[in-house]
């Protein structure tokens, strides 16, 4: 029976004659493997950067996404704070930072909303809809249709002057579209839907609500403007930053919002994308 000393033996000198056929063949090659050498190794090292390349990719964008969790919590405590209890005039806002230039983008409408969120005193339908090739619905496909007029502002109580609102009252109104994007980018569809007035529930069922955002992946919502209007209405402006079907999107959104007996609702509203 043999020893281990004999098998060490053997692999010793099958190693040697692999050595010895290694040498021979670089010998008789020696040519080609000049010729050839700088090929033999850029490959290896093309497909080593490329896979390093592979990897960083990788965790760039997983950083990006943990970096968007965060902005998601950030915008939502942004979003939470309460305006000024200050009550102002008709269509003056209690926030009022300038919007930035908007790009010639795609626009995206909404029934009885205005060109563009600027600070007015009602929420009118646009004086004209943007093309077909333009304009598409936002939450749901009925936006190219143009709906009748609403009715006119309800005057102001007291002989003119502004009605009266408790200070939480506005918060609590813009409260309700920081919700209603949080349910959205949560893809908590019927949560989202339960913030619309009934009367735009009317107008719109669940399933078409929800096939809107359907490729939406996350909402970041910040605020940007909040007006008191007559009839206990309050205009909403905000900024979304949109993860859409793996791409990114940037909106100016505006809604009014209004007091049901459930509660502050949306109730109508409009959508650019910049």
């Amino acid at each position: 029976m043999a020893s281990w000393r004999d098998y060490w033996e053997r692999v010793r000198d099958g190693a040697r004659a692999l050595k010895e056929r290694v040498q021979d063949f670089l010998i008789e090659h020696e040519t080609t493997i000049r010729k050839y050498r700088l090929f033999l190794v850029a490959v290896p090292l093309l497909l080593l950067g490329f896979w390093i390349g592979g990897q960083v990719a990788r965790e760039v964008r997983q950083e990006e996404l943990a970096v968007s969790g965060d902005a998601v919590a950030l915008g939502e405590r942004e979003a939470m704070v309460p305006p000024s209890s200050v009550v102002l005039d008709e269509g003056e806002a209690l926030v009022t930072p300038p919007y930035a230039p908007l790009d010639e983008g795609e626009i995206v409408t909404e029934p009885g909303a205005p060109a563009r969120p600027e600070p007015v005193q009602n929420l009118q339908p646009a004086a004209q809809q943007a093309p077909a090739s333009q304009a598409r619905s936002h939450p749901h496909p009925a936006a190219l249709e143009t709906p009748p007029a609403p009715p006119p502002p309800a005057p102001l109580a007291h002989g003119g002057e502004p009605e009266s609102w408790a200070p939480e009252e506005g918060a609590e109104a813009h409260t309700a579209v920081v919700e209603f994007y949080k349910a959205v980018g949560q893809r908590d569809f019927s949560r989202a839907y339960d913030r619309l007035s009934p009367q735009w529930q009317q107008e719109l069922s669940l399933g078409a609500f929800a096939g809107g955002y359907l490729g939406t992946e996350q909402v970041v919502c910040r605020v940007d403007n909040v007006s008191l209007l007559p009839g206990r209405r309050v205009r909403v402006d905000v900024r979304l930053d949109v993860l859409e079907s793996g791409s990114r999107a940037e909106y100016l959104a505006s809604y009014l919002v209004v007091q049901t007996p459930t509660g502050w609702r949306l109730d109508r509203g409009l959508q650019y994308r910049t």
